[in-house]
């Protein structure tokens, strides 16, 4: 009986081989593929995260050329609001001008105007805060020429204001 028994055990104990030998192959499949699921989920994780990527260095260049664009926006706004200064200014200084000439004895207007004239002819000026106040332009033939000026000084004495004795 012992024989027999004998083979009983080896039976068992061949069936046994068989039956973990079968479950380590099942195990072995089952680790196969949840190792490739596990390289796919990986290959898309890589494939999600280059547009991201590509999303995220393009915001950042659009970021930059609007920065950019600000920093012109508020460059042009800078430059007109010196401009509209130099003008108002301008436009001060003429109208002061037209006023000493209105109130100026009849003799000194005629040399005003070209003072005027000379206002109106102005270098414009960027930034009139940091270079300070320029002063005006008169091109050499709004003074007049040297003929001019002896008609001027040798003018008819009606016109002219008499002269105190003691100028005489």
């Amino acid at each position: 009986m012992e024989g027999v028994q004998q083979q009983k055990t080896i039976k068992q104990t061949n069936e046994a081989v068989i039956r973990l030998d079968l479950e380590k192959k099942q195990a072995v499949r089952k680790a196969d593929r949840e190792h490739r699921t596990m390289l796919q989920y990986k290959t898309l994780l890589a494939e999600s995260k280059t547009p991201l990527l590509l999303a995220q260095k393009e915001i950042a260049s659009l970021q930059k050329e609007l920065d950019g664009f600000r920093k012109a926006v508020d460059a042009k706004a800078k430059e007109k609001d010196a401009m509209e200064r130099e003008a108002k200014f301008a436009k001060a200084e003429t109208e002061k001008v037209a006023v000493s000439v209105l109130f100026a004895p009849r003799r000194w207007r005629a040399g005003h105007v070209h003072a005027v004239a000379a206002t109106l002819q102005r270098r414009p000026t960027a930034f009139p805060s940091l270079r300070g106040r320029q002063r005006a332009y008169a091109p050499r033939e709004s003074r007049g020429t040297k003929r001019r000026r002896e008609m001027a000084t040798n003018a008819p004495q009606s016109h002219r204001r008499p002269r105190s004795k003691s100028q005489q």
